[in-house]
């Protein structure tokens, strides 16, 4: 409930796993619901809605998600972080 970043969403995301993530948690950031992942509000039967929602998915959903999934775990680069941090702090001033 209470996770930040999270380097286990991208090793989950890595390794091809469909992640269900938190909405509005920093997370969402980077997952995209429906995307790359799914996003839910913290609450059981939310929850219990989007795991029945994956067990009914066709595989060619289940690939797209998890490809996409994959792409971006390799998107997430030191550089490319450091990139985004500067131009969202120059954006800033």
């Amino acid at each position: 409930d209470n996770e930040t970043f999270g380097l286990c969403y991208l090793e989950a995301m890595s390794a091809g796993n469909i992640v269900v993530a938190k909405k509005e948690d920093g997370i969402d950031g980077i997952i995209k619901n429906n995307e790359n992942g799914l996003l839910v509000n913290a609450d059981v039967k939310e929850l219990a809605k989007c795991l029945n929602k994956i067990n009914k998915m066709d595989l060619s959903e289940r690939n797209r998600l998890q490809y996409n999934a994959q792409k971006t775990a390799k998107d997430m680069t030191i550089s490319k972080a450091a990139e985004e941090y500067i131009q969202n702090i120059t954006k800033a001033c």
